[in-house]
């Protein structure tokens, strides 16, 4: 399994010092509570057409051939370079925090199952660390125990055996060398609960929300060498100038990690969410 191991500092929220380390109450200082985290959306954000994907594979079987590489540009188009080829998703997450002082999400692990249960079927898993921008001079690169549940009660990353190395990874958007530039790569926070959290109607302290966005690039050549069975299945369709469905079925699950003060590390599953990735 290929890992992204990103970074993940020391959490620099303080601790609750009116609450013991072992989650217990004191007089009537109750415990923090754990967040709330649930998967919303899959949406393909940056993806080939299926035309394109057509050309592309169209010059593949032509294999040099001359005529059938001018019914390929006729039909088409240019072959595309293989690096425009790409394809980006992107996770919402819906979160929610009862307590008075904010948790961030600091690892997310995934696992993406393609074309589950048809021949072309694959599936990748994803360990990311994110990282504080408060805290540059604390990041770890190499974390072992990254994206290792703190029991048994969910994944980890032994529970996914991918079938194809790097058929996912995180999607990384800076171009200086500067990590913190790419916001894809940094904590995100809910919120404290407080009065400004709460809607028309309601009082008092009021769950701290939060949407996470989080993006994934799907890898250019397990992508291509899956999608190039499906063109072997419509071969005559697309040597007949027909561009034949690319659309990719999904399943995304996984496991979302936060560091909580008192409580310490707090896992949440999440998904199996299905459906279809059009590339119309």
């Amino acid at each position: 399994m290929r890992l992204a191991r990103w970074l993940l500092p020391a959490l620099a929220t303080p601790l609750l010092t009116a609450c013991p380390l072992d989650g217990t109450s004191i007089g009537d200082v109750a415990p923090p509570d754990p967040p709330t985290a649930a998967l919303r959306t899959a949406v393909m954000v940056e993806r080939p057409t299926n035309a394109r994907l057509s050309a592309w594979f169209c010059h593949d079987f032509a294999d040099g051939d001359f005529l059938v590489t001018q019914g390929c540009d006729l039909a088409f188009g240019d072959r595309p370079n293989k690096p425009d080829l790409k394809f980006v998703f992107e996770l919402a997450f819906d979160l929610g925090n009862p307590n008075g002082f904010p948790i961030p999400l600091v690892e997310i692990l995934l696992a993406l199952n393609v074309f589950e249960g048809a021949d072309e079927a694959q599936l990748g898993a994803l360990c990311v660390s994110f990282c504080d921008p408060e805290a540059a001079g604390d990041c770890d690169l190499a974390r072992e125990d990254a994206c290792q549940p703190p029991d048994k009660t969910v994944r980890g990353v032994e529970d996914f055996i991918p079938t194809v190395d790097d058929l996912i990874r995180i999607a990384n958007d800076a171009v200086t060398g500067e990590l913190f530039e790419d916001d894809n790569l940094k904590f995100r926070v809910i919120p404290a609960a407080g009065p400004d959290q709460c809607g028309e109607g309601e009082t008092g302290d009021c769950p701290g929300q939060a949407e996470a966005f989080v993006r994934f690039e799907l890898g250019i050549d397990a992508t291509l060498k899956i999608l190039g069975e499906v063109a072997d299945d419509a071969l005559d369709e697309l040597l007949g100038g027909d561009s034949p469905s690319f659309d990719i079925p999904y399943s995304a699950l996984g496991t979302l990690f936060f560091n909580v003060p008192v409580l310490g590390r707090h896992a949440i599953e999440f998904g199996p969410l299905t459906g279809t990735w059009s590339l119309d």
